[in-house]
């Protein structure tokens, strides 16, 4: 009779098959620390995890023994690499004093940079040793934070980023949640014409016109404008970038007019897609789709997205033809107004911008949510009321969402807010 019970077998016994299933589980660096140079068919069998290295949530023994002892032996695999700068600042510094000069030679092949959590000062220090870097073209920048006691200007840190790897940068990401830069007081002009691809967060429309000044070969460009100017423009708004191909522009807190949309576009006459995320508390030159039409017939645009968020609603609005206004544009528009009338939303289908701070009574508007909520990463709710339960009718819709501010009705609770993290359908709440 042969035996019921279950054959016992060692971990090198598995087929790779099932060791990669169990590798999905871990992190890169656990990977590598576990099944490196055990033996030579584990060693191959992972090798997929050399040309994608993350390091981030370590602990320090693990940490030292993969800078000592791998990466040396894999760097020249490394196409991307990940960079966390945990411990409070200390494992930027560490992994500079590991390669330092070095890190050419490391990572000859290095084509991606991720740099998660740094400060200004730290990423500053880092940036010093990114040179002669061969085929490291692309930083991707998340969670950059400018601590209260720097003496570094944004300004300078721009120029530092910019000019790294002995100028062959080309693409520079910063995320959301980075800090914002102003170029008020640059302190010379110099034109970087390596960088093509960008995104980053502004003080005011002056720093983006500062910052298309120094950007002449400019092909794609995502930023989001944060402030009102607070002095006279005095920027030379003239000279156009030819190579723009792409721009996009996010902007909640400053109430644009549509001499400030003119100003951009005019700069940016080869532009193909455009997309405008605006709000506005007086001009209705931005509600009425003529006005845009005449400043956008001149450009060949091959896609355009358009959302306007427009306060203060006065009696003289005529509410029944402002779709009218947009027949010209091939494509569908529209137009919700919030429960009291104060603010209504005007936007192109399909919809396409990620973020968005709007009134609950619109974002929970049947029409909204059929339109937008499948794209939602990012949303701020205000005038909500108590009854959380009402913003599940927006989450259910909402397959990308993973953050969501909840800014209660004033009028109940004076100055409460909620965010929501929503992760793998589960809510964090905190208050």
């Amino acid at each position: 009779m042969s035996s019921s019970y279950p054959t016992k077998c060692t971990l090198e016994e598995l087929p790779d098959e099932l060791l990669l299933l169990i590798c999905r589980y871990l992190s890169s660096t656990d990977v590598l620390f576990s099944f490196y140079r055990l033996n030579f068919r584990l060693t191959e069998m992972i090798s997929g995890y050399f040309r994608h290295v993350v390091i981030a949530q370590i602990p320090y023994m693990q940490f030292t023994y993969i800078c000592r002892s791998i990466l040396p032996e894999i760097g020249s695999n490394i196409n991307s690499l990940v960079v966390s700068n945990q411990w409070k600042g200390i494992l930027s510094k560490l992994f500079t004093n590991y390669f330092g000069e070095r890190m050419s030679l490391i990572f000859p092949h290095l084509r991606q940079l991720i740099l998660i959590s740094f400060s200004d000062s730290s990423l500053k220090s880092f940036f010093d040793c990114l040179q002669n870097l061969p085929e490291l073209n692309k930083i991707v920048i998340c969670h950059l934070y400018q601590k209260i006691s720097s003496s570094i200007k944004s300004e300078t840190l721009l120029d530092r980023i910019f000019t790294a790897n002995n100028n062959q940068l080309n693409s520079i990401l910063f995320d959301d949640d980075s800090m914002v830069f102003s170029l008020e007081d640059q302190p010379h002009q110099i034109l970087y014409s390596n960088i093509q691809k960008l995104s980053v967060d502004l003080q005011t429309i002056d720093d983006l016109h500062r910052l298309f000044t120094l950007l002449p070969e400019l092909i794609s460009i995502n930023v989001a404008i944060n402030k009102d100017p607070t002095k006279p423009n005095k920027i030379n708004e003239h000279i156009p970038i030819i190579t723009l191909k792409q721009f996009q522009l996010q902007s909640f807190g400053p109430s644009w007019n549509l001499d400030d949309l003119e100003s951009i576009l005019k700069r940016i006459p080869n532009v193909e897609e455009l997309s405008i995320a605006i709000e506005s508390n007086d001009d209705t030159r931005l509600i009425d789709g003529q006005n845009l039409f005449c400043l956008l017939s001149t450009l060949v645009l091959k896609k355009f997205n358009y959302f306007l968020r427009f306060y203060d609603l006065s009696s003289s609005i005529d509410y029944t033809n402002i779709l009218s206004t947009w027949q010209q544009f091939k494509q569908e528009f529209v137009c919700i107004k919030s429960d009291d009338k104060e603010t209504l939303v005007l936007y192109t289908l399909p919809f396409s911008f990620s973020f968005l701070i709007l009134p609950s009574s619109i974002a929970k508007n049947e029409v909204f949510i059929e339109s937008y909520a499948p794209q939602v990463k990012i949303l701020t709710l205000c005038g909500v009321s108590t009854n959380i339960v009402d913003t599940f009718t927006i989450i259910k819709k909402c397959d990308r969402m993973h953050s969501l501010t909840l800014r209660i009705d004033e009028n109940i609770i004076p100055s409460k807010i909620f965010l929501l993290h929503v992760l793998s359908n589960h809510f964090f709440v905190f208050l």
